[in-house]
């Protein structure tokens, strides 16, 4: 169990750092906004004792975690976690911590809502070196209850403090820890013995098990909504950073390097040509030669820890942007720019790394999006979407200094900008669709009423020219309008096939008065029914006169007992190897022999293709068949269409003509953020 759990306990302590973090900051913002006196000084007494004890907090929180699964793993009581009084002792306590039960109840309760699936997964998982079934959520080590009891133990170390602000640090802990919890817990059930046998798919995969509405809940993504893998912790990112980092020799003393003074010489290069450098390791050269820095003397000044953390994460960050083959590549010429104004973001906002919905992000997640689909036809004008995205990176290199609302001023510009082009992309895209759609099912239809003649027909022996001319040239066109109209299931449908059958039952020779007077009284309704349903299918009167005229004398030859006309079960004793042909036609197992991402593909999926005429264009897969054969591909304005095969697509995958690129709705830096943790830990 503690091997499963280790990991989850770090990336909870790396959210809990993450949250002390953000303590001060938010806390300070609440008195500034405070409506009276008295408010703002509560807020400033609570930054200060937060402050103060910012450690004594940590070790508590964490103290209560291990001492609650080390209660579990050694005995056989299953202590629950203690989240205030038990409601029979509710009224010999205050309002002030019946309030504060309330709220971390609160907590709890809507963490074990969101995590329902993935708890209950870990609980049977955790469970079994304890030779149990099951944990309850009380008792779970990891659970919700257990971190809730957590918090209120490390908060009982800020005495002194106000209790609405306690309130108010509650909150932030649901939104700084509690709902950032999907991806430790996805980890560690991945870690747990057995996890990948429990049936926990559900689980695993992160597709959230229902939820109860709550008042007042907007409809923004959930936070273990697929895209959590990018929310990781900046404390936990550099704590990852600061274990594999070399100590500092001793003798030699390092003078930290004021944050003011990194920014200023950042904002020197900012505007200078070597900021559009994309080599990492040149521009933290020139970050150093701009900082007077030496690392060869023995004694010099430094980076603080954190900004040093900062700058490396950063780099590394691009380092994965820049690498993903969702961006063009003359499009990450022009991101590889903006390292040195996120840098300067990181370094003012730690949440950047904390916030998915942070603007500096959202920005860069927007130019991706709207640089997925971009291909490269020599129009690099203002009004172009290269020019539109050069001109947000000049007016970052130009205007940023430290004021953040600048990447929310231009993200709100481009969103505004992307959904416009959206909208009308949209309606191309639809009409495509559809005409797909009726390619499609005109094809479908086709290959149906085709394999359902050719089925009838292989059904007997020795089928006469004459017949077969019929149901061939004449029936086919009728079967296909049914197939159109009602469907392949519908009576009608059904109805035209078992003509089919009697057709060719009926020039069959008959020796039996039986057989015969069977057939003198199914002629004239089955020629009533197959001239009305002839003429509205085939338009040439004088053909199915003839048919007719044939059919008559196959008809009167059967009468006499003459003919050879048989079913082929009769003759298949004979002559073996004359079966009737299955239902369904033979098709290829094309998945088993694909390439591996193909089996995935979705419609939003972008892929490069490579063409002599047009060089590298970039296409979305908007529809594909019901049986994944055939794929629509579109330009990023929903007008240039391509239909592809997949083994034709597999093939050009094969032969380096096409890379599929990422998907419409990726998001680019919590993706990077994640391969950046991975990149740390391996």
């Amino acid at each position: 169990m503690e091997r499963s759990t280790d990991g989850f306990y770090r990336d909870l302590m790396g959210l809990f750092d993450g949250f002390l973090d953000r303590l001060g900051d938010t806390l300070s913002e609440l008195a500034d906004r405070a409506a009276t006196n008295h408010q703002a000084s509560s807020y400033l007494q609570a930054m200060r004792l937060v402050r103060r004890y910012r450690d004594t907090c940590r070790d508590a929180f964490r103290d209560s975690l291990n001492r609650h699964a080390e209660r579990l793993a050694r005995g056989r009581s299953w202590p629950a976690a203690e989240l205030g009084p038990e409601p029979d002792d509710m009224s010999l306590i205050g309002i002030a911590e019946l309030e504060e039960t309330l709220a971390i109840q609160k907590l709890v309760a809507e963490a074990e809502d969101r995590y329902r699936d993935l708890l209950q997964a870990l609980s049977a998982g955790l469970a079994e070196p304890l030779n149990r079934k099951t944990l309850p959520l009380t008792v779970n080590p990891i659970g919700p209850a257990v971190i809730g009891a957590a918090l209120r133990r490390s908060l009982a170390e800020l005495t002194g403090i106000d209790p609405l602000v306690k309130l108010d640090l509650y909150k932030l802990f649901g939104t700084q820890v509690m709902e950032r919890l999907a991806q430790p817990y996805r980890d560690c059930l991945a870690r747990t013995p057995g996890g990948e046998h429990r049936g926990l798919g559900r689980a695993l995969s992160g597709r959230p098990g229902p939820t109860r509405s709550r008042p007042g809940e907007t409809s923004r993504p959930k936070p273990d909504a697929p895209a959590p893998s990018g929310v990781v912790p900046f404390a936990t990112l550099r704590h990852l950073l600061e274990e594999r980092r070399p100590r500092v020799p001793a003798g030699r003393l390092e003078v930290a390097v004021e944050t003011g003074e990194l920014l200023a010489a950042l904002t020197r290069l900012q505007r200078n040509p070597v900021a559009d450098l994309e080599m990492t390791d040149q521009l933290r050269l020139w970050v150093d030669q701009a900082l007077g820095l030496d690392s060869s003397r023995a004694t010099d000044r430094g980076l603080g820890p954190v900004d040093e953390t900062t700058l490396q994460l950063v780099f590394l960050l691009f380092e994965h942007l820049l690498s993903d083959p969702m961006l063009p590549d003359p499009i990450k010429v022009l991101i590889a720019r903006l390292q040195i104004p996120t840098l300067k973001v990181a370094l003012l906002d730690k949440s950047f790394f904390d916030d998915p919905r942070h603007p500096a992000r959202c920005l860069l997640n927007h130019l991706a999006q709207a640089a997925v689909g971009w291909t490269d036809d020599g129009d690099r004008s203002a009004r172009s979407l290269f020019g539109r995205i050069e001109s947000i990176v000049e007016r970052i290199i130009g205007d940023f200094g430290q004021d953040l609302s600048l990447f929310a001023e231009l993200d709100a510009e481009l969103a505004t900008d992307l959904a416009r082009e959206a909208e009308l992309a949209r309606t191309w895209e639809t009409k495509a669709r559809q005409k797909a759609e009726v390619k499609a099912h005109n094809s479908a239809a086709e290959q149906a009423v085709t394999i359902a003649i050719r089925q009838e027909l292989q059904g007997y022996r020795n089928v006469p020219q004459a017949l077969a001319a019929l149901l061939e040239e004449g029936w086919l066109p009728v079967l296909r309008a049914i197939y159109l109209r009602d469907g392949p299931t519908s009576e009608a449908w059904n109805e035209a096939l078992a003509m089919s059958s009697r057709l060719l039952w009926s020039v069959c020779p008959k020796y039996t008065a039986e057989e015969r007077r069977e057939l003198l009284r199914a002629i004239p309704p089955m020629l009533r029914q197959l001239r009305l349903a002839l003429a509205a299918q085939v338009p040439d009167q004088h053909k199915i006169a003839r048919w007719f005229k044939e059919l008559q004398a196959l008809h009167m030859t059967a009468l006499r007992g003459d003919g050879d006309t048989v079913p082929a079960r009769d003759a298949s004793a004979a002559e073996p190897g004359h079966e009737r042909a299955p239902s369904t036609p033979d098709r290829p197992e094309a998945e088993a022999a694909l390439p591996e991402p193909l089996p995935r593909l979705i419609p939003g999926t972008w892929i490069q293709l490579d063409r002599d005429e047009d060089g590298k264009v970039r296409m979305k897969l908007i529809w594909l068949t019901a049986d994944r054969q055939r794929l629509l591909f579109v330009d990023r304005h929903g007008r240039r269409a391509i239909e592809l095969a997949v083994d034709e697509l597999a093939e050009l995958i094969r032969s380096g003509l096409a890379v599929i690129v990422g998907h419409q709705d990726d998001i680019i830096v919590d993706r990077a953020v994640a391969a950046v943790r991975e990149a740390i830990e391996t």
